[in-house]
């Protein structure tokens, strides 16, 4: 059972100008396997051999040094390494397009030098430069398709990255094997000139490619956000599902983006440090599988192992590897990332020890040579099956905010593992070193069966969930093997509300307002959803409605607000350690959804956690030394004793409700966030001081946990404080969000004012216009002594 909260039509017609834009963004991917199928080709081939090689007299053939073949090999990896190390500042400044756009510059500078030179050591800088423009292409690609693609086809955009990749080896060693009996120059510098198609190509096709939204949403240049999703998604798509999915991503990344700048470091704190250790171990996969060494040194490979025509069956097993990624489009909707991680691990395991067993029988015999060739074609069809989807895993953990430097250095590291991997080879399999030919694989399988336990035991499942889900499930701490059944409520800001009923099947649907999906047509449901539960291989028959959704059905049964009566109790909190439970459904609150005024009440933290223990201890003095005009409550589910909501409110007597100048001690002397935190909340009270003279009850803070919004919770917690005001014969004042307009209305509320924030200063610095650009207004909302407010008959006393 996969439950997710994305929003969108899970079909793949619906989304399909996004797999085109995912495929134009991964065109230069194909420069990674055509380097790898040419250069390991030009290793066997004599036009080449003769300007950079030697003649072998005692085996007849010519050959090449280990050191050259080595720098050769691995230079181009050296340098995907510098580049992806500059990936994440790069990135966080210019973007994600202009990373392909200058990658492409590169590899045309490179190309030309490497068919222009004759000197071993020009040729090493250009595999080098080289190396720069195809680490620049895959990062930024795969960061690209991370953040457009919708979340249940991240996987089909992975595929046919890798489809790309695959073709370039096919193309690489086709046409080696067209030119590898030239025996002059040309026969290397044709293949060569095959670099200057694809980033062309896709040079050409990025002025029509948006910059993707959720790096826009980081840079808060939410307008742009909004229309760069526009153009990602088709025109057919529903406008509430587009709303949903642009408001989830934004309130999420505002949430995300509270705390250190310093990105660099931040990778590294709380959470995010077990975020940044996953996604550098399963994208340093690619190098634990050994696929390096049998990628890139097939032809030799072969030759050495004794096959004939290693030219040909180089093309053969290359085109093992294409068969592979395309059985995958087949499977990746379907099967769980672990799962794919697991057994792609087992297989190329399986596939790197079999040869190397019938070698150690049987060296250099025709069994070997069969044992050989039939290993890298299957090794090649389940590496291609698993391989983009460690890069897809590895995209996936980071938030937003720290994705390029994440997914940066975790690809450096993994070439810098590649490069060990392609630069000791040689000195395996080269029969002037160690001569271990196809035994090398016992080192390799025992590096995936180690990858095998880690996937089992440390890697949390992602498939079809949002990006801005996972987020909140690693915020959580959840354990690895708890991330698949976990129901996360990042979309709760547009008034969903949707339980799970593990046992009985199903779904139920909180109250609440908005219009349902056209799908749903024609039901008597009143509440609007996010989740989305496809069913795999169940047993159990559900009923009720029924959608078609590619190769899944999907079915309902539907109930609305019967699934349980749950009693809640309105309790004053009597104990400090009830802080322990309040203050981190508090801290979730406001993030889902976003709250931007809440950092200028509280200090940037650079983690959940910390921003949780700072709340506890903050909340515990208050309440040890409360003011008896002040009351905390809780609202308690009393079947479970959970707590599911929390407020605080008080008598505001004073002779000056809100005189008093607030100093904002939380931040930094001198900061310009402390500047602007007191100018924000002065200006707040001085707005409603000039209005409320009168004693009043003022509510402080209300949160209702995100799993119980819409049962009612609120405005049980709500009408304990007019019921009190009425019992003390005053009215009742609130300074609400915009959003939260509707719920104190429903409440006996009216909405009196708006309020707008003080905040424009002469000359601001960039800081000031980034904290001025969020909505800070709000709603100055009223009720009357002893009644609820009715529009057009009860009239607030500042305005009489």
């Amino acid at each position: 059972m996969v439950i997710s909260a994305n929003p969108l039509k899970l079909d793949v017609r619906s989304h399909s100008k996004c797999l085109l834009i995912c495929s134009i963004a991964t065109i230069a991917t194909f420069q990674y396997g055509l380097d790898y199928a040419l250069v390991g080709g030009f290793l066997s081939m004599p036009g080449f051999l003769e300007v950079y090689g030697y003649y072998d007299e005692k085996r007849g053939k010519w050959n090449i040094e280990p050191t050259v073949q080595q720098l050769i090999s691995s230079l181009m990896t050296v340098g995907t390494f510098v580049s992806s190390m500059l990936v994440g500042p790069f990135s966080q400044k210019f973007g994600r397009r202009a990373g392909l756009w200058t990658a492409s510059l590169v590899n045309f500078i490179a190309t030309g030098i490497m068919m222009g030179t004759t000197s071993v050591n020009v040729l090493y800088f250009a595999r080098f430069l080289l190396g720069m423009s195809v680490g620049w292409f895959l990062n930024f690609s795969q960061i690209y398709v991370h953040e457009v693609a919708p979340a249940h086809l991240r996987g089909i955009a992975f595929a046919v990255y890798q489809t790309q990749l695959s073709i370039g080896s096919v193309v690489g060693a086709s046409v080696d094997y067209a030119t590898h009996t030239f025996e002059s120059k040309q026969a290397y510098q044709i293949p060569l000139a095959m670099f200057y198609i694809a980033p062309t190509v896709q040079l050409v096709l990025l002025f029509w490619l948006p910059e993707t939204p959720r790096w826009l949403m980081v840079q808060k240049r939410e307008k742009d956000a909004e229309s760069s999703m526009r153009r990602l998604r088709n025109t057919t798509i529903e406008e509430s599902e587009f709303q949903a999915e642009f408001l989830e991503i934004r309130d999420s990344t505002r949430s995300q983006m509270e705390g250190s700048k310093v990105v660099f470091m931040d990778i590294w704190k709380g959470s995010n440090r077990r975020r940044t250790f996953l996604s550098i171990a399963v994208i340093c996969f690619h190098a634990g599988t050994g696929s390096s060494w049998i990628v890139y040194y097939t032809t030799y490979y072969l030759e050495k192992a004794n096959v004939s025509d290693p030219f040909a069956y180089s093309i053969l097993t290359t085109c093992c590897g294409i068969i592979g990624v395309l059985f995958s489009f087949f499977y990746v909707r379907h099967i769980d990332r672990r799962a794919i991680m697991l057994w792609g691990c087992l297989g190329c395991g399986l596939f790197q020890l079999i040869p190397a067993v019938v070698w150690t029988v049987s060296p250099n015999s025709q069994a070997a040579a069969k044992a050989v060739v039939a290993s890298v074609a299957l090794f090649k069809f389940v590496y291609t099956t698993m391989g983009p989807y460690a890069w897809l895993i590895g995209g996936e953990y980071p938030n937003n905010q720290h994705r390029g430097y994440v997914f940066g250095i975790a690809s450096a590291l993994n070439f810098a593992l590649t490069w060990v991997g392609t630069f000791t080879a040689p000195y395996f399999i080269n029969p002037a070193a160690l001569d271990w030919n196809a035994q090398y694989g016992y080192i390799w399988f025992a590096s995936n069966i180690i990858m095998v336990v880690f996937t089992y035991f440390l890697l949390p499942e992602t498939r079809d969930r949002t990006l801005e889900e996972i987020h909140e499930m690693f915020e959580g701490k959840l354990p690895a093997r708890k991330f698949k059944g976990h129901v996360c409520m990042v979309s709760s800001h547009v008034g969903r509300n949707v339980i799970f009923g593990r046992d009985s099947r199903v779904l139920t649907f909180g109250s609440g307002s908005g219009q349902l999906p056209k799908w749903l047509s024609g039901k008597s449901l009143a509440s609007t959803f996010a989740l989305r539960v496809r069913p795999q291989n169940d047993p159990c028959p559900l009923v009720g409605i029924a959608r078609g959704c590619g190769a899944f059905s999907v079915s309902f049964q539907i109930v609305q607000n019967t699934s349980k009566i749950m009693t809640v109790a309105i309790r004053e909190v009597s104990r400090e350690e009830d802080f322990d439970n309040i203050v981190p459904m508090d801290w979730d609150a406001w993030q889902f959804p976003y709250n931007p005024q809440l950092k200028h009440f509280r200090p940037y933290f650079a983690t959940r956690q910390e921003a949780i223990e700072w709340k506890i201890k903050q909340s515990k003095n208050s309440w040890n030394s409360r003011s008896p005009k002040k009351t905390w409550l809780m609202a308690v589910d009393t079947d479970t004793e959970e707590i599911i909501g929390s407020a605080v409110w008080e008598v505001n007597d004073k002779p000056d409700p809100y005189g008093e100048q607030t100093v904002a001690t939380w931040h930094p002397e001198g900061s310009v966030e402390k500047e602007f935190a007191e100018r924000f909340i002065n200006g707040l009270w001085g707005f409603i001081g000039k209005r409320v003279k009168r004693p009043h009850m003022d509510l402080l803070s209300l949160v209702v946990n995100q799993s119980h919004r819409g049962r009612g919770t609120g405005k049980l917690l709500v009408r304990w404080g007019t019921d009190k005001a009425d019992e003390l014969g005053i009215e009742t004042v609130i300074s609400s969000l915009i959003s939260a307009r509707g719920m104190y209305e429903r409440c006996g509320l009216g909405a009196i004012e708006i309020i707008p924030p003080d905040v424009v200063v002469p000359e601001p610095s960039q800081r000031w216009k980034e904290l001025q650009d969020d909505d800070l207004s709000g709603w100055l909302m009223w009720r009357p002594i002893g009644h609820d407010y009715i529009e057009g008959a009860d009239k607030a006393p500042w305005l009489e």
